[in-house]
């Protein structure tokens, strides 16, 4: 049990650096050019596969929330509910868009 609380910890922490560091080229890019080139280069790269990425984040909460209740024993809370209720959907909505590579995807998951 603690190596899967390790891995979503450290996996926690991952992706607040990943979104710092996006944030930070995000702002640079307001005022130079050179970063502004660097975030289109890398929206451009992203782009195409953003509904795949953003499945694979629906599916590491829904597996994460699972395992905790149903494996660890952890008995899920009133929000923690309401979290389920509105992420398990997204889940099926984002594989369909990105399996299909529609856009439209993005729209009924947000």
């Amino acid at each position: 049990m603690t190596t899967v609380q390790l891995f979503y910890g450290l996996l926690a922490l991952v992706a607040w650096a990943i979104i710092g560091g996006l944030l930070a080229v995000r702002l640079g890019a307001v005022g130079s050019a050179s970063m502004r080139e660097r975030w289109d280069a890398l929206a451009s790269t992203l782009a195409p596969n953003a509904l795949g990425l953003a499945w694979f984040v629906a599916l590491l909460a829904t597996a994460g929330s699972l395992y905790f209740s149903e494996v660890a024993g952890y008995e899920p809370c009133r929000l923690c509910w309401y979290q389920r209720i509105a992420m398990y959907p997204i889940l099926v909505i984002l594989a369909v868009g990105a399996a299909r590579r529609e856009r439209a995807g993005a729209v009924y998951a947000s």
